[in-house]
């Protein structure tokens, strides 16, 4: 098999003999890490696995041996939105697409022979000669989805979710002026930015609620029905 653990590490070191590159046991260790799994690491998870096998490794040092992987086509590096770098198996003929939480960061790997069909029809469809692609999708994982309250405060809310607000705590002052910027009971809301000042659009508008103020409006979260929480 093309693509199994012990056959991308032989393909590396023939690799490094064809074109002469040099290599130490540090190299080795971290490949052994890499390669005994399908995990997609950080650099400090790297780096703390290493530490467990004796291993003492600086984050830089990490960072040159997984990108020498990146090198060689044996990983790519997968980047998300919150600027974090995870590196994962490149693995010859194969392709998937992520789904990433964005509360915990769990990032699970999906395949679809539909969306595959549909980028290719798309492609064609406008005479594209397609290279590559990546598609990432960010949403909250039914883990993280399980443990939520019915009801939270806005601040808790993320980039992209459609809200319902729920009540609204604070002085009368208060509730009036949010209720001018069109912020009450029942009006459902999508939440465009969720860092420094949070965003709202409702309807056609967009409103901006400070952090202080977002902790007093409760809300619950607007999913689509198919979803299951467990």
């Amino acid at each position: 098999m093309l693509n199994n653990h012990s056959e991308i590490k032989r393909q590396f070191l023939s690799l490094l003999e064809q074109v002469g590159d040099d290599f130490d046991e540090k190299y080795m260790v971290v490949l052994e890490i890499f390669s005994g799994t399908d995990d997609h690491f950080s650099i400090a998870e790297i780096e703390k696995l290493t530490l467990q096998q004796g291993q003492k490794m600086s984050a830089a040092e990490i960072e040159t041996i997984l990108n020498t992987f990146v090198r060689y086509g044996i990983a790519r590096i997968l980047k998300t939105d919150d600027g974090k770098c995870r590196y994962e198996h490149l693995h010859i003929n194969e392709h998937h697409d992520h789904l990433i939480c964005t509360k915990c960061s769990k990032i699970i790997e999906m395949c679809s022979d539909e969306l595959e069909h549909f980028q290719e029809r798309v492609t064609l469809e406008n005479n594209f000669y397609p290279l590559y692609h990546r598609l990432q999708i960010y949403g909250i994982c039914s883990d993280c989805l399980g443990k939520r309250k019915p009801l939270l405060a806005l601040s808790y809310t993320s980039t992209g979710e459609r809200i319902k607000i729920e009540e609204i705590s604070g002085g009368r002052g208060l509730v009036n002026r949010l209720n001018d910027m069109g912020l009450y009971k029942g009006v459902e809301a999508k939440v465009l930015n969720d860092t420094g000042n949070y965003i709202l659009q409702i309807g056609e508008m967009r409103i901006a609620i400070g952090r202080g103020m977002a902790n007093k409006i409760k809300v619950s979260p607007v999913l689509d029905k198919k979803i299951e929480l467990r």
